[in-house]
This record gives structure tokens, sequence and C-alpha cells, in this order.
């Protein structure tokens, strides 16, 4: 066996997530949160009214909705509460009113279906996994993914992606949170930052404190904000609340989280996120994009790997032929991050995954990913 193949195997095993291989994950999960590698991520989605191919800071206010809780890139543990910001105009809700009215008028009950589930907002995604699900009949499937295809073709449906966020939850600030109820690594960033004191963490003058007033006074973490983007206000800052974004990331905080509608008032519940760096943000499935280029935008090194993923076409998202195959590209990819700026990276083979993604989808491998698959065995 090659050192990279031994590589690869170790890579795979480390990286795979829970439950990708039929290991099944934990009841007890906690929403949004996945395992991968043995770290803790954040899984999420995002809705916009544009398409992009990957996530930059650059573009905030480009979208749907005020920055009212921080200033970043914003996500949701539900995919409904993404869909409310990818609007579809008039013109778009007609075209597919009149589509569904074809599909009525030839007799066509599995179109009309496909079709009626669009109307009520149903996503390419959705649609792709219910082509995906033996639960219905082959004439159903092939509506759905037909729809699912129509739709991200369609200039006027926005976008709706699902992600993978390479931060810890732990490092987020709760903005519905006082600073003793903050994770033990936030509170310790603001400490050593000199934002609280000790006493504002103190289980004991906490406990002092909602005894007298009868609750926990204190700073929540969304005053938190507040407070330090009033700081560069007054320090004449042209966007203070970038500038407390910025300084919560210097301390090691990767953004915030905060209850969606839905959760609050209560315990437990989802979430809604709002990341201070676009690095950590992969796109793992979205309407809009062939998967295959985008999950090359993290990972792949040297100049032949991007020449590779650069002569890959820009087709429409579908479901893969071999979804097992799909499954062992990902983990590539992830391997790819995993080395990247090691000296690992240097024999990591990078030229594996281009190679399977192309057979996932029942496509001939080109001539190029056929030679730096098999040099990676060589």
């Amino acid at each position: 066996m090659s050192t990279k193949t031994k590589l690869l195997a170790e890579l795979l095993k480390k990286s795979a997530p829970v439950g990708a291989l039929g290991l099944g994950v934990s009841d007890d999960s906690e929403a949004g949160v996945i395992s991968r590698g043995g770290r803790n991520l954040i899984e999420a989605w995002h809705g916009s009214p544009h398409k992009f191919d990957k996530f930059s800071m650059d573009n905030i206010g480009t979208g749907e909705g005020a920055q009212a809780y921080g200033h970043g890139l914003y996500f949701a543990d539900e995919i409904d509460v993404a869909k409310g910001y990818q609007p579809r105009d008039i013109d778009n809700e007609q075209w597919m009113y009149d589509q569904y009215k074809a599909a009525e008028e030839s007799g066509d009950e599995y179109m009309m279906g496909a079709w009626e589930r669009a109307m009520m907002h149903d996503s390419p995604i959705e649609l792709r996994a219910s082509a995906a699900d033996p639960d219905y009949d082959e004439h159903s499937q092939a509506a759905f993914a037909e729809v699912a295809d129509a739709l991200s073709s369609n200039s006027g449906s926005g976008s709706l992606s699902r992600v993978e966020i390479d931060v810890d939850p732990d490092t987020l600030l709760d903005l519905d949170g006082y600073m003793h109820q903050q994770p033990e690594p936030v509170k310790r960033a603001l400490l050593d930052g000199g934002l609280i004191d000790e006493r504002s963490v103190d289980p004991e003058w906490v406990a002092k404190r909602e005894k007298a007033f009868g609750k926990a006074e204190g700073e929540s973490g969304h005053s938190m904000i507040a407070r330090l983007s009033e700081k560069y206000r007054q320090a004449g800052a042209t966007n203070p609340a970038e500038m407390a974004a910025k300084e919560l990331d210097s301390l090691g905080i990767k953004g915030n989280r905060y209850k969606d509608g839905k959760s609050r008032g209560g315990d437990g519940g989802t979430s809604n996120y709002v990341m201070f760096d676009d690095k950590p943000i992969s796109i793992v499935e979205r309407g809009f994009a062939d998967p295959r280029l985008l999950a090359g935008t993290a990972g792949a090194t040297g100049l032949m790997a991007k020449l590779i993923r650069d002569s890959q076409d820009d087709s429409t998202v579908r479901a893969p032929k071999n979804p097992k195959t799909a499954m062992l590209a990902t983990l590539l990819r992830d391997g790819e991050r995993a080395v990247e700026g090691s000296p690992a990276e240097f024999v990591y083979p990078s030229g594996l995954a281009p190679w399977l993604e192309r057979l996932a989808y029942d496509e001939k491998p080109s001539k190029l990913e056929t030679a730096m698959a098999i040099a990676d065995f060589m």
C-alpha cells in the first residue's frame, strides 16, 4: 500500500461524519450541531435573493433583512426560516402557475403534484430529496427531479444553501443569555479581553442578584453587542457593528447565536447564527450550482487540482447516481481541508475526489482526471 493510500485510509477514518456510513446519530444530538472528525460543527441553511458560488463578507448588506443581530453572515437551523430570505417575484410565481396549468391540461397528475409543491415553496433541494425517496413511485420521482431542475434554471428563484460551518458552537456568543449563561470559552474570552468582570459570571453573585431583584440582572449577549457598537459609534467608526464583530472575533468568539421566532421564550429549540468570518463556511448542498464545483472551493490543492475543477461544467445539481461514491468524494474533500497547510498536503491524494465525483454522476472522467487518480496510487 502506498503512502498516499495509507494516508487516505487514516483521514477517511478520522473525518467520516457520524451517520455518513450507517453509523447512526445520537438521539440527544443538539439541533444544528453535527460531529465531524471528533469535532463539533454547525450545519445550517441560508436563503438569499442572489445566486453565488461561495460566501463572502464583502456581500454583507446585499441580501434580505437587516443586520439586527450583529454584523456577519446569517444562517438558520430551520430550512423554513432560510426560505423566508429567498424571495420569489410575481413573475416567478406566475411562471410556476403556468407550468402547473400546462400539466393540468395535459392530464399529468405527477407533474401537477410536483409543481403544486413548488408553488408551496418547496425548494429544489427538498424536491430532489423526494426524487431520491424510495417511498415515491418512479413517475413521482421523475416529476420531482424535473421540476427541481426547472426551478434551478429560473432566475427568479434566488438561492437556498445547506452549509457546514467549521466553528465550535461553544465559541458563539449567546445573544439571548446573560454573561453567566454563556459557554465557558466565551466567558473566558470576554474576561481575558476585559469586556466583563469576574462577578458577572460568578454563580453566587448572580444568585444574590436574582434573590434581591427577582431576576438574574446583568448584561445579555444582545446588550453587549449594542454596547460595543455604541463604543465604536462614539469613536466615529463608519460601521460600528462591524468593528464590534471584529473585536469579538479577535478574542476567539466566532459569531453570535440567537433563538429563532418559534423557539423564543422557552428552553431548547432551534437557533439562527451570525458568523463573523466567511472562511469556515462550506456549501455542501444547494439548488443552483453543481456541488462538485463548490466542494473544491475550500480544499483542493495544487495547480493540477485547480485545472480539474476549472474543466468541470456548470450544470444544474441533480441527485448522484451512486450515492456511496458521492459520499466518498465528499470525505476526500474533507480530508483536503484537514491537511491544508501541513506537510501531509504534499502527499494527499487530491486527484481522487474529482475522479470519484464524475463516477458518482455516471459520467466519464476526463483523461486528466484519470491520470491524476492513477498517480495517487503510484
